[in-house]
This record gives C-alpha cells, structure tokens and sequence, in this order.
C-alpha cells in the first residue's frame, strides 16, 4: 500500500531571554507498505541553495538526503535500515566529486563524510530515527489504533540522546465520525521508576556541571492519530514536544497529515474574532442569542474544538464571568456558565450538512453499572454527567433526542438525597417559556413544554 504524507516541523529554542534557535522543515513523504514490519520511505525533498556562511549545515543536510530511499524493518518497537550498505557504496562513490566540487571546503567535507559513513557502519541512523522522526509514531498504530483509554509504562528516547527514559503515557480515543476516531496521547515522566532529581543529577554528572549549579529538567509530549477505521490508515498525527534542560527550553512541533486530508468545520484562525465577539458579549452580561451560539460551536472542527475550549475557559476565569443569560429566558450562572461550553465543544461535534450529534461517553449500559460501583465525590461526578445530558436536550431547541427510558434505568440506583439534588439543579434550569424537550419512549417521539417537562421529572425522582 502506497501513501502519500505532507510532513512539516518546526522547532525553537529559547532561554528565558531570547529565542536562539529555530529551524522548519517542510516536504513530502511516501510511504510505501510492503508488509506488516518492512517500509520503503521516500523523503521528496526540494534541492536547496548552497549556503557559503552555514556551509556545514548546508553540506551535512545535503549528505542526509542522500540516505533516500530509506527501507526499513521496524518490530517489536526497533528499527532496522535495510539498505545502509547501498548508502555507504553511494557515499564512496560520491567523495571524489564532492571534494572536487567544494574544494575550498576540502576539509569540512572530508570530516562530514567520515561521521556520516561512520554512523552507518553502526546502528545510529537507527538512533537518529527513533529519537527526532515521526515514524515511530506512525509505526505503532496497530498497538494503539484499539487502545480506548488507557495508562501504559512507556520509556521515551526522545528527551536526551542515548537515554530511555522511563514515561507513562496515557491514551483517550474519541469518535469524530462513523469512520474515524480521534487518538489523544499524553506523556509525562514516570516518576517511580525514576524520580526527577535522580535524573538531574546523573545528567549532571555526564555532562560535568557542578552538583550545587541550578539545573532544570522538565519534559511533555503531547499529540493526537486521526485514524480510519474502514482504510486502515493513519490520516494525520500531531505531535507537540516540550522539553526544559538546563537553561533552556525546546519546543518541537511535528505534523504528518496525508495528502488532501480535511476534516469538516473551521479552523481556529477562522472562528477566532465571532468567538472573542461573544466572549465579549459575556463579559458586559448582554444577552446571547442561543441559537447563533450553537450554529457558530456546530461550525467549528473538530481538531479545533479543545483549543477553543481553553481559550474560552481562560478568558472566563481571567474575567470572572460567572452570568450568562440567552434570548430564550435560560440562565447560566457561576460553573455552570463554562459547562454550557465544555458540553457543547466537547460532547458534540457536526459532520458534513447535519447537525449529527455523536456521543463521546460510554454507552448507557457502561454508565449505569458505573453508578453502581461509584461512591463519595465520583457519584457526584456522575450525578453532573446526568444532569448535562438533561441540559444539552432541554437546551437544544428540540435537536437532541432525550432517552428517557436509559434515565429512568439510572434513575433506580441513586439515592433520595441524589434525587432530590438532580431535581432542583433541573428545576432551576428550565425557564418559564420557550423550552423544549423531545422524547424517545419506545419508538414513539414526542415533544414536552416547561411545566411538563418539570412535571415529567418529578414523577420520575419520585419527588
């Protein structure tokens, strides 16, 4: 199977005064799948100018370059490069002309070559590959593509050159549409295996900095799969990396989207100034028309949706805004004002020209033997997760179907004095007029009004 990737990263890195390094890369990939452990990767490069002034960073990446096609084996988590040996001939074959070509550069070129033939001698391409590319990444989506949610023991070589770093990584999976699913991975050090300090201090040692100097070390690697169920393909990875050493902190982005990838919606840049407009509506209490609210979140991609809903908690707790009040009477007030938008952004996404809701909790059977199990301040988490699902379909103008039947069948586990709280946030929340509630019973859809729908849950808690 034959891919074809757009491949871009970016990094910085900066002290606590200036930005002193930054580089980007941006080209093709293809990769060619010749079996479940043996890949052809082509690297589509374009030619760049010689460079006079950084001629050994020039001449250096010129000489990677020639390492293309790159054929390669990776299993149980390894690479291998197959065809290091038709590098080394093509390297040998080369050095005559190269010398002859930058030959008031004899010497750098002579010192590049030799490193560059040394490495391949020995495993360090692999080194290189599982340290800065992106193909391990790319590689492990068969262990991962059925993860769901889930902490593993990992070990990272990304963070220092020549070291494995022990890490936990923790992985959610979130549906995007009938095809596609959403894999989010979050990796952070493994504290006991191997404390922070206790690194610090053996890297002081290796790299002789005094045992009394300041030393900082910090790491985080953060990104997401989309991932194809149908295809079996990997349609774009992102991956975010931060690391704190010493004095100075690195940023890496890395991005492998395959070509003609587009999930529907707008981008950040795009909703950025209807968003602050509305941010800006809250914070002088004026009242939000509710249906242009939703059709503005309904709009935003998917991909977008977590970093709209940092911005907005960020500019909520910045303003203290604890009052939000819409045009059908419905008011939202301290927590609840930044629920409205964690539920909506999150919960909910829009595919193609319908407003197709996809729920990205567990499903109602996993939830009702949860509450059995649950105790303390997670029954009150659930409790919240109920509520919510009561608030979005009274709340959506009549769009979300409400299950009634998988309510009543929670409703069974929970106590009186749980019963008796869900009633009175419900209560609270539903205004006078203009509030609609549909109903599935059965096969049988029907439509509820205010005081039924305060009515209907009365009943039903037994208030």
């Amino acid at each position: 199977m034959k891919t074809l990737y757009k491949y871009l990263s970016k990094t910085t890195m900066e002290n606590k005064e200036n930005v002193i390094y930054s580089k980007n890369n941006n080209y093709m990939i293809e990769i060619i799948k010749n079996n479940e452990t043996n890949y052809t990767i082509n690297h589509q490069y374009e030619e760049k100018n010689y460079s006079p002034i950084n001629f050994k960073v020039y001449f250096y990446e010129k000489i990677q370059r020639e390492l293309n096609p790159l054929e390669i084996e990776y299993k149980d988590g390894e690479f291998f490069v197959l065809n290091k040996e038709f590098f080394l001939e093509k390297l040998n074959e080369k050095t005559f002309d190269y010398l002859k070509k930058y030959i008031f550069k004899a010497k750098e070129v002579n010192q590049i070559l030799y490193s560059v033939k040394e490495s391949l001698k020995y495993e360090n391409l692999e080194q290189e590959l599982e340290e800065k590319s992106i193909f391990p990444y790319l590689f492990k989506i068969n262990d991962i593509k059925n993860i769901n949610n889930l902490k593993l023991e990992t070990v990272s070589p990304e963070i220092y050159s020549g070291w494995n770093i022990p890490t936990i990584t923790e992985y959610t999976t979130e549906k995007i549409n009938k095809e596609t699913i959403k894999i989010n991975f979050l990796e952070i050090l493994n504290e006991e295996k191997s404390s922070s300090l206790k690194i610090k201090d053996g890297l002081k040692k290796a790299l002789r900095i005094p045992k009394e100097e300041n030393f900082e070390f910090d790491f985080i690697i953060k990104g997401y799969y989309i991932y194809n169920t149908e295809t079996d393909s990997v349609e774009k990875i992102e991956i975010d990396k931060e690391i704190k050493f010493y004095n100075i902190k690195t940023l890496t982005k890395r991005i492998l989207e395959i070509e003609g990838f587009k999930i529907e919606g707008k981008t950040y840049d795009e909703i950025k100034e209807e968003m602050y407009k509305y941010l800006n509506l809250m914070k002088n209490k004026e009242i939000i028309d509710k249906k242009k609210i939703m059709n503005f979140i309904n709009k935003i991609s998917f991909l977008e949706r977590n970093r709209v809903f940092e911005t907005v908690k960020s500019y909520v707790e910045k303003n203290k805004i604890s009052f939000l009040k819409f045009d059908t009477g419905e008011i939202r007030t301290n927590e609840h004002v930044l629920s409205f938008f964690e539920e909506n952004l999150k919960k909910y996404m829009k595919i193609g020209d319908e407003n197709t809701k996809i729920n990205l909790k567990k499903s109602k059977e996993d939830d009702i033997q949860e509450i059995k199990e649950l105790s303390g301040k997670d029954r009150k988490e659930k409790l919240k997760i109920m509520y919510r699902e009561i608030f979005s379909a009274i709340n959506s103008n009549g769009e979300i179907i409400f299950q009634i039947k998988e309510f009543k069948e929670k409703v069974k586990l929970l106590t009186k004095e749980e019963k008796e709280k869900l009633f009175k946030n419900i209560e609270f929340s539903i205004p006078k007029e203009n509030c609609i509630l549909k109903l599935k019973t059965n096969e049988n859809r029907s439509y509820m009004y205010s005081r039924d729908i305060i009515k209907l849950f009365k009943e039903i808690l037994e208030i």
